[in-house]
Formats: C-alpha cells, structure tokens, sequence
C-alpha cells in the first residue's frame, strides 16, 4: 500500500469546511475506535474499537509445569534384562563354608565345607495408564500436531514418573499389585548380620561422617558404595555441611561466582552422587481423591501416650498425626489426632477402629501415617509409616518410637553392578497398545511389565532420618 497515496488533512485548504468540524474530545473518540488494544478478544460480545478484526496469535509449543523426562534417574541408569516368566527365580550364595583357618598338615585329608546358599523369587507386576483421542481433535488445527503421538508422550511420562517413584517407594506388602522398591527391598533383607545395612540417622545432618559410615558398610559386605542418590533437599543439606568444613576442593575463582558443583563424594570410595525429585516428604490429603473406588473418609481414630525403654521420642513435645486411607495409591482425606510426652522413653499408639475401612469396592487396604512435631499444621505433616489392615475386625495399629521422624530425608546407596548386585527385569520392554474403537475416539494404552532387583541387597544401604538444618 502506497501510504502518501492516501488522503490526509493536507489534501484540504485550510478554509475547507473540515477544519474545525471536529473537537478535542470528538478526536479522542475517533481515536479509541480505530486502536486493536491488547485484551483478548471476545467471542460473541462486543469489542473496543476494531480489536474483533485483530488476529490473535497463539505460542505453538505446550508449556510444561510438571515432571517430564530429564528428571527420571534411576530409570535410565537400571539395566534391563529380558525376563522368561512372570516370576524370575535365582539363586543366591549367602555365605561360604567355615574353614577355620584352612591350613592342613602336610598330609592329611581337608575339611570338608558346605556354603550357604538360598533360592530367590521376584513377581513381575505390571503398569499401565490408558490415554485417548477424540476425532474431533485429530481434525483441527492444534498447537502440538501430532495430537496421538503428544497423548502417546504425555501417557509415557506419566508412566515413568510412577514407575520412578515406586522405584524407591513400591511396597507390596501395602498395594499387592506394586513390586517391591529398593526401600522395601533393603529393609527386608536387615536382618542378622545384615542389620546395618539400615542407618538411622536419627535427624542429624548428613555430612561426612554418614558417607563414610555408608561407605564402611556397604565395605563389610563386600560391596563398593558407587552410586548415591537422594531427595532435592537431601543433597543440598549434604553439600551445605561439606562446603564449609573445606571438605569440597574450591574450584579456581570465577568472577561473580559463588559456590561448587556437588555430584562426586570422594573419600573410602568414590561415589557418584545425585538427587531425585521423586524422593520428597508426601503429604496428607484435606480433600480425598475423586478416582472411582478412593476410600471413604475415616471418621476418627486415637493417639494414647505410653511408656517403652527403646523410644525415641523427645521430652515435652507434642505430636500431631494424620490418617488417610489408602487402596492401590489411591487415598482419601485425612483425620487428625494429637498425644504429648513428658518425659524420655514415651511411646505414642495410634489405633484406627476397623469400621473406618469400609467395605465393597472401595473398602481401603492400608493406612498413611502423617505426622508434624509441635506443628498443628496438616501442610508440614510428612508421611512416616504405613500400615496394612489388620486381619478380622480388630483395630490397626501403629506404635510410634520415633523410627520415623517428620520431616527428614532419605538416601539410597548402591553397588551399581548390573550382573550381580541391581537390575530391572522386564517381560516386555514399555510399549503402546492400540484399543479397539467403540465410539468417536482412539483409545490407547501405555504399559510396561517388569520389576526392579536387588540380587545382594547386602551390598546397598538405606540411610532413614536424615534431618534438614540449612535447607527445610
């Protein structure tokens, strides 16, 4: 368009009968009606000005707020091996045969030895999560394209960030459909001479004396500590109390910089070291989920003081718990109780009346325990324990010692070896499945059948307790 081709106010002498036929405010008026503005438009009202012939433009990728890919790490790490059935069987050497000193005679007949050794069975579980495409929507101009393979992804990452999270947490003695995590694995197997392979840390900061302490350990059974992981504020408290004793090597000064990269601990041995964001506090619930088959609300439950010589429960506090009823993940609002000790070696019993798990399809199979010190306050609540329905109609319940303390963080260590020591074994590597189409839609599911192994779970360490003094 040729812009000194139109007609302006210099195509008019000044004697014209249009000067002077508009105002100031009759200006203005013209004005405001020939602007777009910046508001969105509205659909099938009215809009300023000539705003309803403005395109408007829309940002062509999905913003993500949420977990994606990057953040998984134990799943890209674990080794995957084909497995032969839904239950893998090895067989495990425990222990070799005692020898004494092994020195004989010169001649003489050896002492005859006989190693201990066990048969082992891991169930391979399944996971899945069913996505869907309308057909409307494959037909219109959207923002992401593909519209199936965007559903496809976002599936995947839903999937991954549970299999991620029950990596660590899955326990099957709650939700009989999940496998077992490397939590439930490790404490399993602290038994005997294995005990410490469970380190409570009983709220002190994680510093350089619980890397060795979890180095010494995993060494006495033979292992090599090589791979660490913990929470997001787990790791930050670990680098705070390594910084400033000198424990970490100062880079050379950059100016404007301040600090170091933490994700080695050098020391009796080298551990690589890395936080998830899967490893966090969960907190209790004030609106139950909305799922089909999420228990019913408990109506109450009671928190009665007691006195145990093995408690570690802390003088003159009072404790404040929350219960929410669980089935399959899935969990409804929480109910609240309270109990005060007054001296050392106290216990608190939570005990929930049977009635409270209710019955038929949505009747829940065990119980999240929440609990905030000297806090009345459901968000600083953390999970401390779970517990499954106890059998019959008797009560379930929970005796408090302090094993698991509120608002602590928790670390993993490993010897990361694939043949011997930890490895995921999977019946058929994660997959997309097409539906059949039964109406104006394209159903799809997502799965994924495995389970995580710890062959010699003597040769990981679980570290509980881990207090929060410079990051909370």
């Amino acid at each position: 368009m040729d812009i000194g081709a139109l007609v302006g106010m210099a195509s008019y002498p000044k004697d014209s009968p249009i000067y002077g036929a508009l105002n100031a405010a009759d200006v203005a008026d013209l004005r405001k009606a020939l602007e777009t503005g910046n508001a969105a438009v509205t659909i099938g009202g009215p809009n300023a000005g000539v705003s309803a012939l403005r395109p408007q433009s829309l940002e062509s990728t999905l913003k993500v707020v949420t977990v994606t890919q990057k953040h998984l790490k134990l799943w890209p790490k674990l080794a995957k091996d084909p497995a032969k059935s839904t239950l893998e069987e090895y067989s495990r050497l425990d222990a070799l045969g005692e020898l004494g000193d092994g020195f004989i005679p010169e001649v003489a007949t050896p002492v005859s030895t006989a190693e201990t050794m066990s048969r082992q069975a891991v169930a391979l579980k399944f996971m899945g999560v069913k996505k869907e495409v309308s057909l409307a929507s494959t037909l219109v101009n959207n923002i992401v394209g593909n519209l199936e393979a965007h559903e496809a992804q976002i599936g995947t990452t839903e999937l991954l960030a549970q299999l991620e999270r029950n990596l660590v947490y899955g326990d099957s003695s709650m939700n009989t459909l999940s496998f077992d995590g490397f939590v439930k694995q490790i404490t399993d197997a602290a038994t005997g001479e294995f005990a410490d392979i469970v380190i409570d840390w009983e709220g002190k900061a994680p510093d350089e004396a619980m890397m060795e302490k979890m180095c010494q350990t995993v060494g006495d059974h033979y292992g090599i500590l090589d791979y660490m992981i913990t929470s997001v504020r787990g790791k930050s408290n670990l680098r705070a109390s390594l910084f400033p004793m000198q424990r970490m090597g100062m880079p050379a000064a950059i100016p404007g910089a301040v600090g170091a990269k933490f994700d080695k601990y050098e020391g009796q041995s080298n551990v690589d070291v890395e936080d998830s964001v899967f490893i966090r506090d969960k907190k209790a619930r004030t609106v139950g989920m909305t799922v089909t088959n999420t228990p019913a609300n408990p109506a109450s439950f009671t928190a009665t003081q007691g006195n145990d010589s093995t408690s570690k429960l802390e003088a003159g506090k009072t404790y404040y718990y929350w219960i929410g009823m669980m089935k399959q993940g899935l969990e409804s609002a929480a109910v609240t109780a309270s109990a005060s000790t007054t001296g050392l070696y106290q216990k608190i019993t939570l005990s929930m009346a049977d009635s409270n798990f209710g019955t038929g399809a949505n009747a829940a199979e065990y119980i999240n325990i929440y609990r905030s010190t000297d806090r009345n306050d459901i968000t600083q609540a953390t999970l401390i324990a779970q517990v499954a329905r106890a059998a019959g109609a008797a009560p379930t319940t929970y005796v408090d010692l302090n094993q698991s303390r509120d608002r602590c963080d928790i670390a993993l260590g490993f010897t990361w070896d694939a043949e011997g020591v930890v490895k995921f074994k999977q019946l058929a590597p994660l997959m997309k499945l097409p539906l059949a189409v039964t109406g104006t839609s394209q159903p799809f599911m997502i799965l994924l059948f495995g389970s995580p192994v710890l062959f010699a779970p003597s040769k990981c360490v679980y570290v509980k307790n881990m207090g929060r003094p410079y990051v909370q």
